[in-house]
């Protein structure tokens, strides 16, 4: 878990009810830890995910997950598929006060069943102007789901 690079924290789907995180926590983020809480509450203190699912714009904690100190990855299981979703990486400390680190990419996990809209949509790909056919495509398409 501890790196000299930049902190940081990438967060990949692997299926529809597991996503996997990589991390590193830099030595400068130890240190001002450290400088902040002191070197004692770095060590007693217990290394943590917490995932966050995205509904309507606002986050809401739905898992947090207790992490081995010397980890620098994580798989982590989740009971609902086609979510969005993002996890947050740091320490719980007294009180069961969270210091925050890191924050990852939001991903979103497919559908685990098949979708109900049977309808066929079709792109007119006739026009010559790709620009304007970038454009229709992406008005009427958004992060893999149709508006």
């Amino acid at each position: 878990m501890r790196g000299d690079e930049k902190t940081s924290l990438v967060l990949m789907v692997q299926n529809s009810h597991r996503i996997f995180c990589y991390y590193n926590v830099s030595s400068m983020t130890v240190k001002e830890f450290e400088d902040r809480y002191g070197e004692a509450l770095w060590i007693n203190s217990k290394p943590v995910i917490k995932v966050y699912s995205v509904e309507n714009g606002i986050g809401k904690n739905i898992k947090t997950i207790l992490v081995d100190p010397f980890a620098d990855s994580w798989y982590i299981d989740i009971e609902k598929d086609d979510m969005d979703l993002f996890v947050k990486l740091g320490r719980i400390i007294s009180g069961n006060k969270f210091v925050e680190f890191a924050v990852s990419n939001t991903v979103t996990t497919p559908r685990n069943s098949k979708s109900l809209d049977n309808s066929l949509y079709f792109l007119d790909v006739s026009q010559t102007d790709i620009s304007n056919l970038k454009k229709e495509f992406s008005n009427n398409f958004t992060r893999g789901k149709k508006n």
